[in-house]
């Protein structure tokens, strides 16, 4: 199965298993007697943005899966989240614990040594 068919059809499927909660709940408090007055259509216009950029995001990360070993695109995924986890550190001053530097430390390091044995292996570093 071609991976964006795949997606497709996983998209498809949240739509039709969410869209009832979604009406019951969210639509439901957005129409009610509390809510008038208030101009949702910047909220509407978040939405849409975000359902786009996740949309294109998922069709990206799909299309690179499809060219690397899952096991080499499950380390890069890693290596954005600690990308990711000491951005915040940095600039939302996040309180940090020595587990939490331990963990970051041993995941850089797991890194590292993947792609190590892996340039060690095949000649070239994570089969990209």
């Amino acid at each position: 199965m071609h991976p964006l068919y795949c997606l497709l059809m996983v998209t498809t499927a949240s739509l039709v298993i969410f869209s009832p909660f979604w009406l019951i709940d969210d639509l439901w408090s957005l129409t009610s007697t509390h809510s008038r007055g208030y101009n949702y259509s910047n909220v509407v216009l978040l939405l849409i943005i975000c359902g786009i950029l996740k949309c294109g995001q998922s069709v990206f990360a799909f299309s690179v899966l499809s060219l690397m070993t899952p096991t080499s695109y499950s380390v890069a995924n890693s290596s954005k989240r600690i990308v990711i986890i000491a951005v915040s550190i940095m600039f939302l001053k996040n309180p940090v614990t020595y587990a939490n530097v331990f963990g970051m430390a041993l995941a850089t390091l797991g890194v590292f040594c993947y792609n190590k044995v892996s340039y060690l292996w095949n000649g070239s570093p994570l089969d990209f």
